[in-house]
């Protein structure tokens, strides 16, 4: 009995350090998505400086959680985000709005499609 009422806990640990998973991963990607989809519009409005600002700060929050996501998240989808958003600094530092508002929109479904995959839904469980 004792060996089941431990898996019963360990069991219950793993399902709530995943629920505080998504939602500690969902709470960063918003964060960085709002950053980035101002970058775009910024760069629409030709507010190059605050364009330059916000992905600046998109980049460095992405950056300083690489112990978290290094840990949560695939390789391959790290590097690919990081390719992302150095793509994004290129043409906010170039002022090219087109490019920057696609890549602003890259970078932010990227995100989104990450945060997605990483959310618990019975197809992730079972």
């Amino acid at each position: 009995m004792k060996k089941e009422v431990f898996a019963a806990a360990l069991l219950a640990v793993i399902f709530a350090l995943s629920v505080a998973n998504a939602y500690c991963l969902d709470k960063l990607t918003g964060e960085i998505i709002e950053l980035v989809d101002e970058s775009g519009r910024m760069a629409t409005c030709g507010e190059w400086e605050k364009s330059q600002e916000a992905a600046e700060n998109a980049s460095r929050i992405w950056k300083e959680q690489d112990p978290y996501t290094h840990i949560v998240l695939r390789h391959s989808d790290i590097e690919s985000m990081n390719d992302d958003f150095y793509e994004l600094l290129e043409h906010v530092y170039s002022h090219d709005a087109g490019a920057t508002s696609s890549s602003a929109a890259l970078v932010s479904e990227h995100l989104s499609s990450i945060n997605q995959i990483e959310q618990i839904r019975i197809g992730s469980v079972f």
